[in-house]
């Protein structure tokens, strides 16, 4: 009876958290939603494997220590949410009761932003503001022990990154340019490549060599959870660490292309396409390396098996919820969205051309080797805790 009661208690204590959370519109609960309830499974894609990835358990101590294999089990969980918008110094989730963090930090970006115009003189470039926020109360609503829980546990306090916050190379380019322009001969030939990297011709090797000159810089800035204004010289700084993705491409020349989606750098709101979903979808893979660089976080970066799930607007001609790779082929998105469509208010906010985007992370434990049945068990377990928990709290 005693786990039945900690459970129960766990439940109260959980929805007294998530209750007076009830404007935020993307949360921890968001995944529990009717029209995302059932892609969950095939996103979070759980899986438990005999001794996989280096799997292995020790009892003893030495001389007397045994090791075996253990079970690998695996799963994704979502994250992070970037958001995109055509609209300065404003997101959707600073219109709440639990966002007025966000509204203050968003309020104190207008000042740090030059409006260059939403569109190109030609009308083929789309121009995106961005955001990154950990998902609200996503550990207490996607806890799925033993893997580790979501990064964000309740209130959010702030965006881990703000496009206006780094106007001088989101919007004008001024720092990623001698890197785009080094990389420039590359660019095409890489991504076109089957192995990701082109053949070492003179060129090839003249670029890099001037990349890595570019590179090299090292600084003392630390990062810092909440994303702060930057100036110009401390941007290049920060752009030209060794961790940074421009230094990191000169060594792995795979690392400059999103896929099929084209070249990674330089990163800029400027997306020239004139598929308003498709450029939306660049612009967020683009700040998540930005933001990753600039406030050295590298968490926050791109990794190679992140999931992509687009939670905002709900999808015409693809499957609403369904997780895709970042740059892969197989996801086409509907390209009347964002045009006529969406346009009402929400909390005094017009959310035409926004979209939010929740990206999903590997979570790996290494457990005591169980038949299946147990594991896929505490997993529907889990799962059926958390459902009930947002359904207590109205979420869906």
């Amino acid at each position: 009876m005693r786990k039945e009661y900690a459970l129960a208690a766990l439940l109260l204590c959980s929805a007294k958290a998530l209750a007076f959370q009830t404007t935020i519109p993307f949360h921890g609960c968001t995944f529990y939603r009717a029209d995302l309830l059932k892609d969950f499974e095939r996103c979070a894609d759980f899986s438990v494997k005999r001794g996989r990835s280096r799997c292995k358990k020790t009892k003893g101590s030495p001389p007397l220590m045994t090791t075996y294999p253990g079970d690998h089990v695996q799963m994704w969980l979502p994250d992070y949410f970037i958001e995109v918008t055509k609209h300065a110094g404003k997101s959707l989730f600073a219109t709440s009761t639990d966002g007025l963090a966000l509204k203050a930090q968003l309020e104190s970006s207008s000042q740090n932003y030059v409006k260059n115009g939403a569109y190109s003189s030609s009308g083929g470039d789309n121009f995106w503001h961005a955001r990154i926020l950990g998902v609200p109360y996503g550990s207490v609503a996607n806890s799925f022990a033993p893997v580790p829980t979501s990064v964000e546990n309740a209130v959010p306090g702030c965006f881990r990154g703000v496009s206006e916050f780094y106007n001088d190379q989101w919007n004008l380019n001024r720092v990623d340019a001698p890197y785009a322009a080094a990389f420039a001969p590359l660019g095409l030939e890489a991504c076109l490549s089957l192995k990701g990297a082109p053949l070492m011709t003179p060129e090839v090797k003249g670029s890099l060599d001037k990349i890595k000159g570019i590179s090299g810089v090292s600084s003392s800035m630390a990062g810092v959870p909440c994303a702060v204004p930057l100036s110009q010289s401390q941007m290049t700084a920060l752009n030209a660490l060794p961790t940074a993705e421009p230094s990191r491409t000169a060594s792995d020349l795979s690392r400059l292309c999103m896929g099929t989606w084209g070249n990674l750098i330089p990163r800029t709101g400027w997306i020239p396409t004139d598929d308003l979903s498709m450029s939306a979808l660049i612009a967020a893979f683009k700040f998540q390396s930005l933001a990753a660089d600039l406030q050295i976080s590298p968490d926050l970066a791109p990794r190679s098996d992140d999931k992509w799930q687009i939670v905002f607007p709900k999808q015409i001609g693809f499957e609403s919820g369904s997780c895709f790779r970042p740059g892969s082929l197989s996801f086409t998105p509907s390209a009347d969205l964002g045009r006529e469509g969406f346009e009402f208010e929400q909390g005094g906010l017009k959310k035409n051309h926004t979209y939010v985007i929740a990206v999903w992370r590997r979570r790996d434990t290494c457990e005591e080797p169980l038949p299946f049945e147990a594991h896929r068990g505490a997993y529907r377990a889990h799962f059926a805790k958390n459902k009930a928990l947002c359904h207590s709290v109205g979420s869906l």
